[in-house]
């Protein structure tokens, strides 16, 4: 399955002949679109993916510290170490509840670091193939030379026969997005979105347009190491995904 190059700039030139406006210019890098096949691109794309992985960590970090219940927890100690030691004097009465502190933040950080164990367990290569021996499309973003977002993808089902020049489609053919991120710093600038509508289009070629096109149960980042009641945003941004890959598949005029 291959994906035409989709490049585009990331401002429109003028028509105009103005040469400070085509000087101005000539250092904008070009951002493309395209199926990645060799494995050194293809290592680099799920580098990007085991980097979310690990990225994680931070949200998680954050869902723990800020939750009401853990907060109302460190100020209850809080209040029992002032209340133990507030005739020792200002500075040990500091120092306890620094240290009260530091013990929260510590057991914060050691309780999310299997999020960084998922990402150095991850092998990317036995990850993106198939029970059937064929690996999955990884279409990927580039901006200039530099890799800035990717997308997993697994087809499944019988490809279109085109024969004669008709074609029948699959009515049971499925795109299934086992991975999707872009790099922290190009995180809502319309590439992740960009990558779904590739995704779509991809499928669509391969099955016709009656094929389905989701997020796998089991995708990258999936696989949350926490209780249920620190995963409200890990929540909000799947809910943001499924809108977002409902939005590609409304624009391609399927609106699954």
């Amino acid at each position: 399955m291959s994906l035409t190059t989709h490049s585009q700039t990331m401002a429109e030139k003028p028509t105009s002949d103005n040469s400070d406006t085509k000087d101005a210019l000539d250092g904008v890098l070009p951002l493309s679109y395209r199926v990645v096949t060799r494995d050194s691109e293809k290592q680099d794309a799920l580098h990007l993916v085991a980097d979310s992985i690990a990225q994680q960590r931070q949200t998680a970090s954050a869902a723990i510290i800020f939750n009401p219940l853990c907060l109302a927890g460190l100020l209850a100690t809080c209040a029992g170490v002032y209340r133990q030691y507030q005739y020792a004097g200002y500075g040990t009465v500091l120092t306890m509840l620094c240290g009260v502190v530091i013990v929260y933040l510590s057991f914060v950080r050691f309780y999310t670091s299997r999020y960084l164990e998922q990402a150095e367990k991850f092998r990317w290569k036995e990850w993106i193939t198939g029970p059937d021996g064929k690996e999955d499309v990884i279409i990927s973003a580039f901006f200039g030379e530099e890799l800035i977002g990717t997308l997993v993808l697994r087809l499944k089902g019988d490809k279109l026969n085109k024969k004669k020049g008709s074609a029948q489609a699959s009515t049971d053919g499925q795109g299934i997005i086992r991975a999707w991120t872009t790099k922290l710093r190009y995180r809502g600038k319309g590439v992740g979105s960009d990558l779904l509508h590739f995704a779509v289009q991809t499928t669509y070629r391969a099955f016709g347009s009656s094929a389905s096109v989701e997020f796998a149960a089991d995708h990258a980042n999936s696989a949350n190491p926490l209780p249920d009641m620190f995963l409200r945003p890990f929540k909000r941004r799947q809910e943001k995904a499924d809108k977002a890959l409902k939005q590609a598949l409304k624009d391609q005029g399927n609106p699954k």
